[in-house]
């Protein structure tokens, strides 16, 4: 299975003071064993976009980059077509996803 991993869950991951942490930490550790994982390009902007936010996470622009690194080098970044980003969007509609967690079963076309 592939499963593309959107800027939520790195985000959650990667910041141990989010509420979130630990749930997505335990999926990614249960799901890396028998599954491919993407990430998007887009998804790297955003998340740095995230990290450095002035007031949030108190994370540098160097850190953001070693971790965004960290993550780039561990799973496949794509560049995700109109194609692919609307199937995503239906997939998430068709499972009753909410919010910004659109890890979601992915299949290059």
């Amino acid at each position: 299975m592939s499963v593309l991993v959107d800027t939520t869950v790195l985000l959650a991951t990667a910041v141990e003071a989010h509420g979130h942490h630990e749930l997505c930490i335990d999926w990614l550790t249960t799901t890396i064993s028998d599954t491919d994982l993407f990430v998007s390009a887009h998804s790297l902007a955003e998340l740095y976009a995230q990290f450095t936010r002035p007031g949030m996470f108190e994370i540098t622009p160097s850190e953001a980059r070693q971790i965004i690194q960290r993550y780039a080098t561990s799973m496949q970044v794509v560049v995700l077509s109109e194609s692919e980003y609307l199937d995503l969007i239906d997939d998430a509609v068709d499972k009753d996803v909410q919010y910004g967690m659109i890890s979601s079963t992915f299949t290059r076309h």
